[in-house]
């Protein structure tokens, strides 16, 4: 290969226990599925990092002319927080929701900062839910979590009435994000209205009071940056529903996850349950695409999707 802008570079990964990603793994497949000479090096920061740790990710991007850019999974919004002055380049969508998924160089080599989880997100939702006759009939969603996930998903439900939904509650047991996300929903506008509640503990009698044909999403982090589920192995999901957690990977853990308590009722109860496989591949679609300026992220989602088989995934 000739040596152009993207052989020889590196990409920052940017999470919490990076290493037990499958991305580590796959990435050198996708890179030469897509002609890459790149290469993928986790950077593991705790959920409570200071601002500090997350400019020190920014400042790595900007000196070292190697590194083309970083994907961030769970510090989006705090690395929005911290390191907003650090970023020249805005594109919309990290705008609109306030987060940094993916730190890139413009084409004057200034940092700027997207949002995958807006892609992603609309991506994995519209593939689930467009052509679901009960989910456009009664249209409720529950999001449980107000983080940069859960709230990418209900920007993307709440713009895009087609997807069916007429309500969207999202719930949190932190009040500071319940209340940045309500600021958020009042800044987007959006045609379906936003409901966000904080609470102690989701409990499974309001789950369970849900329609039949409800979208019940776990965006908590519950299950794999930390063990636990936002709901119990009690809980009596609604007929017909789609539950989907975002996670794709899950720490040991006694109890069942989220998940797990999902696809042991999906037969009886009629449910289609997704993980984050989809969404984590949109993910780093996005990501590769805009960190190493190829156009079109459906090619790169197309080439990796091939590559990435769901036995890869632990």
């Amino acid at each position: 290969m000739e040596d152009n802008p993207i052989s020889n570079a590196t990409m920052l990964f940017v999470g919490v226990s990076t290493g037990g990603s499958a991305a580590l793994s796959l990435f050198p497949t996708w890179t030469t599925k897509l002609g890459l000479a790149a290469s993928l090096v986790g950077v593991d920061l705790p959920l409570d990092a200071s601002p500090n740790e997350y400019r020190a990710v920014v400042d790595r991007v900007a000196g070292d002319r190697h590194v083309s850019g970083a994907l961030v999974t769970s510090h989006k919004v705090a690395m929005y927080e911290a390191c907003g002055h650090e970023i020249k380049t805005w594109m919309p969508a990290a705008r609109r929701l306030k987060e940094v998924g993916v730190l890139f160089r413009d084409s004057d080599g200034a940092i700027g900062a997207d949002a995958n989880d807006f892609f992603s997100t609309r991506e994995v939702s519209s593939a689930l839910l467009s052509e679901r006759e009960r989910f456009a009939a009664d249209g409720i969603a529950l999001i449980l979590g107000a983080g940069g996930a859960g709230t990418a998903l209900a920007h993307t439900l709440s713009a895009d009435p087609s997807l069916g939904c007429r309500q969207i509650r999202v719930l949190d047991i932190d009040e500071e994000r319940v209340a940045v996300l309500r600021d958020k929903v009042i800044g987007w506008d959006n045609p379906v209205p936003v409901q966000v509640e904080a609470c102690g503990r989701v409990s499974d009698a309001l789950v369970s009071s849900l329609p039949e044909g409800s979208l019940i999403v776990n965006a908590t982090g519950l299950g794999k940056d930390r063990p636990g589920s936002p709901v119990t192995p009690s809980v009596i999901l609604p007929l017909h529903s789609v539950v989907w957690d975002f996670n794709y990977r899950f720490v040991m853990q006694g109890e069942p996850n989220f998940f797990q308590i999902a696809n042991d009722q999906a037969s009886d109860r009629h449910l289609e349950v997704e993980d984050g496989w989809r969404y984590f591949l949109w993910g780093w679609a996005f990501a590769v695409s805009r960190i190493f300026e190829i156009p079109d992220a459906n090619t790169v989602f197309a080439a990796i999707a091939a590559t990435s088989p769901r036995g890869d995934e632990s």
